[in-house]
């Protein structure tokens, strides 16, 4: 169930990247590159999420980033924690929550003289329900949209980067600020959603 609902046009590397091309955020859009080089490689699940999937909605970074947030499905999870113990990353479970289900990968790379922290977190889908099994008091979570609207794509040089749809970003940034989370990322993140796609307002 890789098939995009939309695929955006195609973007060079560079012209994505901008200005933050000799950022962090260049590096860890290279971890996107190289995870999604990867999935297509494996055949496997693999969804941008969050910050970095708003700018593969508009077509361009439009921020700094100081990590990196994806989304695989459950049977999956073994494979991505693998993938990321084999490229030097330290890979632990986050506390209290099922090892099966989601993991956090981190290393320090010398060239930037940074951490580097990603999160892989799982859902599962079932004909057009998408679901969250990582949830308190053991009720699944269903997703505010049908599986076939999930994936978006954009091509950046030749690998195709999959993502969430931006209707579904939006949506869980509004369900944290409604939880009285409030980021100065997100306040960037809704202004830049809402200028390039006006009918999530709606």
């Amino acid at each position: 169930m890789n098939h995009p609902y939309r695929t955006l046009e195609s973007a060079s590397k560079e012209s994505f990247l901008g200005t933050f091309s000799n950022s962090v955020t260049a590096t860890y859009f290279d971890i996107v590159l190289k995870m999604m080089g990867a999935r297509t490689t494996l055949q496997k699940f693999l969804l941008v999420q969050a910050g970095f999937a708003v700018d593969l909605a508009v077509g361009y970074v439009t921020r700094e980033h100081d990590g990196l947030d994806l989304t695989t499905l459950v049977a999956d999870i073994p494979t991505f924690k693998e993938l990321l113990h084999r490229a030097h990353f330290v890979v632990e479970a986050h506390p209290n929550m099922d090892p099966a289900l989601s993991f956090y990968a981190h290393t320090y790379i010398q060239d930037v003289k940074k951490s580097i922290h990603i999160d892989v977190v799982s859902l599962d889908i079932s004909g057009e329900e998408v679901f969250d099994r990582e949830v308190l008091g053991g009720e699944k979570y269903v997703f505010p949209i049908k599986a076939s609207e999930l994936i978006w794509e954009r091509k950046i040089g030749e690998v195709p980067v999959q993502f969430f749809s931006p209707y579904l970003v939006y949506k869980f940034k509004k369900m944290q600020q409604r939880r009285d989370v409030t980021r100065e990322k997100d306040g960037m993140d809704f202004d830049i959603l809402e200028k390039f796609y006006p009918e999530l307002k709606s």
